[in-house]
């Protein structure tokens, strides 16, 4: 096609497309490429009227599994639910119909039975990696990052050059708090698909978490060049110059980009909270009022938030409004007692050490619950970290031992 035809645009490509179809209806492999495109482009809906055309041309089971991915998508429930039926029917040992039917009940928030699904899906075929990368998501939906990384690093390791993977599995890592390996994965999604912009995003949000501030910018800038209306990438900017350095220049830099989050979100909370702190930390007068502002949209937004009531006590004293300080003071302390446990939880979660000495307790605690592929991971942690740390290595051989009789964990619950 030369050059001035190409299409500048997805309209443009869509009003090609349709044409296309009108000159050809009956064509299958157009009707296929068409609903693939719309796919591609975030447009289930325009997808599903090509493909339901593909499954009047063929008595194959694709255009059916296709069908269903994009109703699930859109959310049209019962035609995506008739599809992987109909599909199932054709080619009844099909893994894609599994993995598409978990997805459904995803969808519809029928977490335990996608679940069931899913795990009875992968017994089937083990070697699946549809059927696996859709139950680690569910895993991690489920709040159980450990399950999704076993089932994630397999399925990276065959499918080396998709970038979806390794964000995924980047994505288990940082929830397992293992941050380091989901920095490796994140650069290596990026590497392989530099307009992730949500990988670039992710990359600079666990950076700022280490403290790397500096490291952490250009991945931040990237994704905001990729998505400048995704508000968290510029509070995340906000905090890597805040928390790096308190000199003016960082601190007006900090203040610029809450203020472009807020401007693109006004209800986001860590923008709020951040840039409370920025102006709590500087302290002149109207700092502190506009302070006290930001905090009060905060608790509306989330009238249980612990620190935001703290914060507004004690700027309040600072202006000597010691009835609003007292107001919350109580409310901190209310909050704060019926959540004590959960917040020690929290807090000892936000300050695990990512060393080998960590993972090699972390893996003693799984051998202890004869969970032996999560204890073996933890223990080859340890090594990957320091191949001379104690315990690490008898660990690992301790929990090989006991592999073959352990429960597989990516099918327990």
């Amino acid at each position: 096609m030369p050059a001035q035809d190409m299409p500048t645009s997805y309209a443009d490509a869509k009003l090609r497309i349709e044409a296309t179809l009108r000159a050809q209806p009956k064509n299958y492999g157009l009707r296929m490429m068409a609903g693939e495109f719309y796919l591609k482009q975030g447009d289930s809906l325009a997808a599903i009227p090509h493909l339901q055309a593909a499954t009047r041309l063929t008595q194959r089971s694709l255009p059916w599994i296709a069908l269903g991915d994009a109703a699930t998508i859109a959310g049209k429930v019962e035609i995506a639910a008739n599809a992987y039926k109909t599909a199932e029917k054709l080619d009844p040992n099909n893994a894609l119909v599994i993995r598409g039917e978990g997805q459904l009940l995803i969808k519809q928030k029928k977490l335990n039975a996608a679940r069931d699904l899913l795990e009875e899906g992968l017994k089937r075929y083990p070697e699946n990696n549809y059927i696996r990368v859709a139950l680690a998501n569910l895993y991690l939906i489920l709040n159980n990052p450990h399950r999704a990384v076993v089932l994630l690093e397999p399925s990276v390791k065959s499918d080396p050059l998709l970038a979806d993977r390794h964000y995924l599995l980047g994505d288990a890592y940082a929830r397992d708090t293992h941050l380091e390996m989901a920095i490796r994965e994140m650069r290596e999604a990026v590497r392989l698909d530099p307009g992730m912009s949500a990988a670039w995003g992710h990359l600079g949000l666990y950076l700022v978490r280490l403290t790397r501030y500096s490291e952490a910018r250009d991945p931040l800038v990237r994704a905001i060049d990729l998505e400048p209306r995704e508000p968290h990438y510029y509070w995340a900017l906000g905090d890597s110059y805040l928390l790096e350095n308190s000199n003016a220049d960082h601190f007006q830099r900090a203040l610029q980009f809450y203020r472009q989050a807020l401007n693109l979100d006004p209800q986001n909370d860590k923008a709020l909270y951040s840039f409370a702190m920025a102006l709590t930390r500087r302290g002149r007068p109207e700092d502190l009022t506009e302070a006290i502002g930001l905090l009060n949209r905060l608790v509306r937004i989330r009238p249980v938030d612990v620190n935001a009531h703290y914060k507004l006590a004690e700027t309040y004293r600072r202006i000597g409004k010691l009835p609003e300080a007292r107001i919350h003071q109580a409310r901190f302390l209310e909050l704060y007692g019926k959540g004590r446990d959960q917040n020690r939880s929290r807090y000892l979660a936000a300050a695990f050490v990512d060393t080998a000495e960590a993972h090699v307790n972390i893996g003693r605690k799984y051998l202890a619950r004869k969970e032996y592929v999560l204890a073996a991971k933890e223990f080859q942690f340890a090594l990957d970290r320091n191949s001379a740390q104690p315990g690490a290595r008898e660990g690992l051989l301790e929990a090989q031992k006991h592999h073959g009789a352990a429960p597989d964990p990516q099918v327990g619950r």
